[in-house]
């Protein structure tokens, strides 16, 4: 997905009076390594939120920034709504390893803290990632041959709607 198609995300967004957290990825012209190269020489004056997670065997540490200060992204001109940037350094130690990443986020969210823009970062996450597992391991999503047509569509919209039902379901109980 290019940039147009994420700048056009946000307008429509923008325009439904909606609020975004879009993760940036290089192929974003020109914004990404504007926010990378901000962060790299103003991160240490930001203020952070640090968590800290030991869970399955492996610790993670994840240090969150946010800025609303844009004024040097020449870049964030075009995306509509863009009010602050977000940079989350996660490190990970697992069978003693360690592994360190930096992802970067725009937003249209103003007056967050760290934390507070962490916990909607995590909390999208978790919810990826719980209803991707149980797509492939309730439904076998991933091993399914079914690639014709608007079958993997349809398919993938049944499975979403039944996994909908057995969550709601299970919450009543």
């Amino acid at each position: 997905m290019g940039p147009g198609c994420q700048q056009a995300i946000t307008t429509l967004l923008t325009e439904k009076q909606a609020d975004y957290i879009i993760g940036l990825k290089a192929n974003q012209d020109g914004l990404y390594e504007q926010v990378v190269d901000w962060f790299e020489r103003a991160g240490a004056t930001l203020p952070a939120a640090v968590s800290r997670n030991l869970d399955h065997g492996r610790a993670e540490k994840r240090i969150v920034q946010v800025t609303e200060a844009l004024g040097l992204i020449d870049a964030a001109q075009g995306w509509a709504g863009l009010r602050s940037v977000v940079g989350v350094t996660a490190t990970r130690w697992e069978n003693g390893k360690e592994q360190t990443a930096k992802r970067y986020y725009i937003s249209s969210l103003t007056g967050c803290s760290p934390a507070q823009m962490g916990h909607y970062i995590r909390r999208h996450w978790s919810i990826e990632n719980e209803q991707h597992w149980h797509l492939d391991t309730t439904f076998c999503e991933e091993s399914c041959l079914l690639r014709k047509d608007h079958a993997p569509r349809n398919l993938s919209t049944i499975r979403k709607v039944a996994l909908g039902l057995i969550s709601v379901n299970t919450m009543a109980k």
